[in-house]
């Protein structure tokens, strides 16, 4: 497990100063940002876009900032686990922070042992989210660049699980700009996960069935007409992917590769992550780019590279000077390929591609169906 990252948020400089010396004698906590003040509003989203912490460390001083900071950090990140550093001990004014995530608190000054516990209980944490996330029913399709055929293979993988004796799949389409799903299956927007984000956090079970598309077998949560102009946030990816754990034995989310703070929430569920990718030289540089972003959330294992080629590369395999495991190329040359892609269509089953993407639809669902904890409950 590589080391968690952690913020130090603290106006008083010895107490900051003692944190972060307590911080370098654990190797698996790493310090990203020491903040001597506490961020609000657009300033926590610009430094959560340089790096999203795993861990706070949270001086308790000012509780109104501290709770609109709280706020701001839960809105874009949820569930980040906040230690709490606290020279007063105030019961109704921890209840609250508890409430916006505060897990513990420790007593100034900062003793050598307590915070060490405190920490251990954060890392135990973190290890049993990783693991559920290694035995969840998540497949995430992640575009090196746009056009790389990210979308069409979602939907195509979607498509062919869904035919599985009892399967229950779910696409969700989570490319607000660009997703494909709408118009490949002919879907009206009338249900759409902007008709979930409405009605959020007042979810139910029976509101998400109603914002889910049906396309025979397979159920579909795409974006809706174009002009309406919610946007996803991460603690709503982890409503949907909370519901959807425990009614489906498979979701593919298709993304847009750009990595936004909901789109790192979801890698991090994701037991597979698929990094697909064109054959050119710019689009392999980043990918290239990409892996290494995911190994600084420790996503790298989780993630395999789907290449994917057009017309003129015949069956032979770009070199990508990839070491992440690499497949053999998807060929969208084939005639029948391009007609389907052109038409809009799920890829004819009977072509090379239609084969491969079958192939790999069995293989995705035997994995995700392996664990106990990814059946339907």
């Amino acid at each position: 497990m590589r080391s968690l990252r952690a913020w130090i948020v603290c106006e008083d400089a010895d107490l900051r100063g003692r944190i972060e010396e307590l911080l370098r004698e654990r190797r698996e906590v790493e310090t990203t940002q020491v903040l001597s003040h506490y961020p609000l509003g657009c300033e926590t989203a610009r430094r959560l876009a340089v790096s999203v912490p795993d861990l706070v460390l949270l001086a308790i001083e000012r509780v109104q900032a501290i709770t609109e900071f709280l706020r701001d950090l839960n809105a874009s990140v949820p569930g980040v686990p906040v230690i709490g550093i606290s020279r007063v001990l105030d019961s109704r004014a921890l209840a609250e922070l508890m409430r916006l995530g505060v897990r513990d608190c420790v007593a100034v000054p900062l003793q050598r042992i307590p915070f060490r516990h405190a920490l251990q209980r954060v890392l135990y944490d973190y290890k049993e989210a990783d693991q559920r996330a290694r035995a969840g029913p998540l497949i995430c399709f992640l575009p090196a660049r746009g056009g790389s055929g990210a979308s069409t293979l979602a939907c195509n993988v979607s498509a062919r699980m869904a035919a599985s004796p009892g399967a229950r799949v779910l696409l969700a389409d989570l490319d607000l700009v660009s997703g494909l799903s709408r118009f490949i299956f002919r879907l009206t927007p009338a249900s759409s996960i902007m008709d979930a984000l409405a009605r959020s956090p007042a979810m139910d079970t029976f509101n998400w069935e109603q914002c889910i598309a049906q396309a025979g077998p397979l159920g579909i949560l795409h974006r809706g007409a174009l002009g309406q102009g919610q946007s996803l946030q991460a603690r709503h990816v982890a409503d949907l992917i909370g519901w959807a754990r425990g009614h489906f034995t498979a979701v593919c989310a298709d993304m847009t590769g750009g990595m936004e703070a909901y789109s790192i929430e979801l890698l991090r569920r994701a037991r597979t992550i698929l990094l697909v990718c064109s054959g050119e030289g710019p689009a392999l540089e980043l990918a290239k780019e990409k892996l290494d972003l995911l190994a600084q959330f420790d996503l790298r294992q989780r993630t395999r590279v789907l290449i994917t080629v057009g017309p003129g590369w015949g069956s032979a395999a770009p070199a990508t000077g990839i070491t992440t495991p690499v497949s053999e190329p998807f060929d969208f040359g084939e005639r029948r390929v391009q007609e389907c892609v052109a038409r809009g269509v799920l890829i004819d089953r009977s072509t090379n591609l239609g084969r491969r993407i079958e192939r790999l639809a069995a293989d995705l669902y035997a994995e995700v169906t392996a664990s106990p904890s990814s059946s339907v409950q």
